[in-house]
């Protein structure tokens, strides 16, 4: 006595079920991963921003003591040569 012959319906069944089944959770994985990725990058966009506008604020300040700097070098270099 043969339960399922060669076409294996009840296999063929059963499978599709589980894929069936199986197909919405994986979905579900997978959107939930993209939200994730979206919120990391997000907040690497943003603390990027914030470095860079930090960045911008205090390059002007080391532009200027490094002017001034260089200016203090070459006057006590003057004053040193004149001694």
């Amino acid at each position: 006595m043969r339960f399922d012959p060669y076409p294996f319906i009840l296999l063929n069944l059963v499978l599709s079920f589980q894929a069936a089944f199986t197909a919405p959770i994986i979905l579900m994985a997978s959107n939930r991963a993209e939200q994730k990725d979206r919120r990391k990058a997000e907040e690497a966009y943003f603390s990027i921003d914030k470095i860079e506008n930090m960045l911008n604020r205090i390059q002007p300040n080391n532009t200027t003591t490094e002017v001034s700097l260089e200016k203090d070098k070459s006057t006590n270099g003057k004053s040193n040569g004149k001694k």
